[in-house]
Parts: structure tokens; C-alpha cells; sequence
């Protein structure tokens, strides 16, 4: 039987992928736990138009996130917390405390997701970390500084 599966499925498939799977599959546990549509002309040409919607946001998504690392681009974000005498920070800045920052101090909303760090900064100091969308790659400075 032919569906189209509406969620993730273990040893089964992806979000909107069409599969072949058995009847009983099917008919026993994949249907009335609404996890597959049955796929049909008109579900599939459904789930085309849908996926044509959801590429079109995304790179629209994409586009403005690029826009926003651009104006990131070449602009220094600081950020002040506690540390010790030997300038180890108290806790950790992670990608998170970036974001939060270039929040802050730009008005900026960029995910941290998209922020970069081969491992969280615990040092007081001056780190090139990337922002990353796609293919575009922005470096941004980040100052670490004491209270």
C-alpha cells in the first residue's frame, strides 16, 4: 500500500516522504495512529503544492537571516561577566549567551543555532567566532571582558 507518512517513523521513513509499505502495517497500526494518509492523485499533488509552500518560505527564511549576518558583519559584540583573577570566567559563554547578546546590543534576532563554537569560551579575552546560514559564512568578534 502506497502512503504518505505524516510523521517521522522509526525503520519506516521522514515527515512527507511516499512509501511502500504492507497492508497490515498499514491498516493495523500506521492509519489509526493517523501517522500515514493513505496516497492517493489528489493527497499527492496536496502534498507537492505544500512542499513547493514550504521550500518557498524557507528560502525567504533564509535570505533574511543572510541580510541579518551581513549587518552583523565587521561589528564587535561585548559582553561583561564575572571572573576570576587569572580571567577564567565563573560560567561558561555558549552560543546561546551570543545570541543573547547580539540581541541586546544590536536588537537583533539571530538563532543560536546558527552560531559557531568548537567549544564554549571560558576565558576572558578577544574570539573570532562564524555565524553560519547556509553557505554564507559571516566572522563576528566577540570580546570577553570582567566586571
Amino acid at each position: 500500500m502506497k502512503v504518505i507518512l505524516l510523521q517521522d517513523v522509526p525503520k519506516v521513513g521522514k515527515k512527507y516522504e511516499v512509501k511502500e509499505v504492507k497492508n497490515g502495517l498499514a491498516r493495523n497500526f500506521l492509519i489509526p495512529k493517523k501517522l500515514v494518509e493513505i496516497a492517493t492523485a489528489g493527497t499527492l499533488k496536496k502534498l507537492e503544492i505544500f512542499k513547493e509552500k514550504n521550500k518557498q518560505e524557507e528560502e525567504e527564511k533564509n535570505k533574511a537571516l543572510r541580510d541579518t549576518l551581513s549587518a552583523l558583519s565587521n561589528k564587535t559584540i561585548t559582553i561583561t561577566v564575572r571572573a576570576g583573577d587569572m580571567g577564567s570566567l565563573f560560567a561558561k559563554i555558549t552560543a546561546k549567551d551570543i545570541a543573547n547578546a547580539i540581541k541586546k546590543e544590536y536588537n537583533v534576532n539571530l538563532p543560536e543555532e546558527l552560531i559557531i563554537l568548537e567549544e564554549p569560551i571560558k576565558k576572558i579575552g578577544e574570539y573570532d567566532i562564524v555565524a553560519e546560514v547556509g553557505e554564507k559564512k559571516e566572522k563576528l568578534k566577540v570580546v570577553i571582558k570582567a566586571i
